[in-house]
């Protein structure tokens, strides 16, 4: 998980109409939770060429993070924070558009407004990147769990991917997908977690099939509680893996996966395997026994080139 240094003009920014209904249902949510989710600062625009640029930027910037986010944890907005927390407090970036969204393996696309969600989660960890390798998985949880309080359904893919499925278990179409990147902080690491949920039906042509909330719910979303509800919900999770690490998730994760126990194909070790995916290994590693193998081998995200299904 790497990042590098991307500059944003966040001020030029311009943020959205949406904002108050955005930080309504936020507060609204806010006042049951407890942990990391009344602590999340909120910035809500328009349109920017990548949530992940912008929250890096904003993230330890207090000046700026003040101008043009807000505390939803708080009963009235305020323009100040606290510098004792302003290297740590998660903030969340949100946009109704994307110029340049990114993905895995330096994809991006362009995302419209009204079509998905589109948000970064940004905080310190103090810990050692050794210790947070699992995150990714818990994130995917995380998603999955919101999705379905909203009324969708859908499957993780290794590592975070969720996609519907078939009456046959078979997936049908990417529904959503997560990017983690995170760079060294002090004696810790700052992570950034990049999250894009289809809502609606696009007319793009995309290389893989399209998944939309709408379809899977069999009815409209609104936008503001989709975000709140899966940002609560990946905020949730985060805490889980944070406290208790990803042995608490991952039975969780094994049994909402269309990837165990299916043959998948990757890169190990320079060579290409084809096998039988066994699970999750401690820190989230993808458990394959080789066709014709005895012994199995551990895949982890930098390895992957390609799963299939």
């Amino acid at each position: 998980m790497t990042s590098d240094r991307t500059l944003v003009d966040v001020r030029a920014l311009q943020i959205h109409p949406l904002h108050n209904e955005l930080l309504s249902e936020l507060r609204r949510r806010a006042t049951s939770a407890s942990g990391l989710f009344p602590e999340l600062w909120v910035a809500p625009f328009d349109t920017v060429t990548s949530t992940m640029d912008v929250a890096r930027e904003l993230h330890g910037g207090r000046a700026l993070l003040a101008s043009v986010a807000e505390p939803i944890g708080a009963t009235e907005p305020r323009c100040s924070i606290d510098a004792s927390r302003s290297t740590t407090a998660p903030i969340a970036v949100v946009a109704l558009t994307q110029d340049r969204g990114r993905g895995r393996n330096d994809r991006w696309w362009n995302s419209r407004a009204g079509e998905g969600m589109y948000a970064t989660l940004i905080l310190g960890i103090d810990r050692p990147i050794s210790d947070i390798r699992g995150l990714p998985l818990a994130i995917g949880v995380g998603v999955l769990r919101g999705v379905r309080e909203l009324g969708g359904d859908a499957r993780l893919k290794w590592p975070n991917d969720l996609w519907t499925i078939d009456e046959a278990g078979a997936p049908t179409g990417k529904l959503a997908g997560v990017l983690v990147e995170s760079w060294a902080s002090g004696d810790g690491q700052t992570v950034s977690i990049g999250i894009g949920l289809n809502l609606t039906p696009s007319s793009d042509q995309l290389p893989f099939p399209r998944a939309t909330l709408e379809e899977s719910a069999g009815r409209g979303v609104r936008y503001e509680l989709a975000v709140t509800t899966v940002l609560s919900a990946c905020c949730g999770a985060l805490e889980e893996f944070l406290c208790r690490g990803l042995e608490v998730l991952r039975t969780e994760w094994e049994q909402q996966s269309i990837t165990r126990n299916r043959q998948v194909r990757g890169i190990h070790g320079g060579k290409e395997i084809v096998g039988r995916a066994l699970g999750l290994e401690a820190h989230g590693g993808l458990r394959i026994l080789p066709d014709g193998a005895d012994l199995e081998i551990v895949l982890h995200s930098n390895e992957i080139s390609l799963v299939q299904f």
